[in-house]
């Protein structure tokens, strides 16, 4: 019989705007609790940079609100919950690459 293996994720509880930051930042999988109402109040130069796997869950009647987030072009950012996202922008960083000719530098 073949066994499958499911990596652990840690589970992180959060109900301020640093520690939702601390949580998305986290180069650490995570499924993230949002338990709380939180106002991001970001500017349009802020983004949050999420670079690797999570799983935000937003309880119901719970708003993250005014966030901005750029995630990495290979990972995902998964959005649970009955509660309610409101981003002001979400990028998505595409890879690009350069094409080397000769004489090109």
């Amino acid at each position: 019989a073949s066994k499958l293996t499911i990596p652990a994720m840690v589970s992180n509880e959060v109900t301020t705007p640093e520690e939702l930051k601390a949580a998305l930042i986290s180069t650490t999988p995570a499924a993230i609790l949002v338990t709380g109402d939180i106002d991001m109040n970001m500017g349009e130069d802020e983004s949050i940079q999420v670079e690797t796997e999570h799983t935000l869950i937003i309880e119901g009647g719970k708003t993250v609100d005014n966030i901005n987030i750029t995630i990495q072009f290979d990972k995902t950012l998964t959005v649970n919950g009955p509660g309610t996202l409101k981003a002001n922008n979400i990028t998505k960083h595409i890879k690009t690459f350069r094409r080397h000719y000769p004489g090109n530098r």
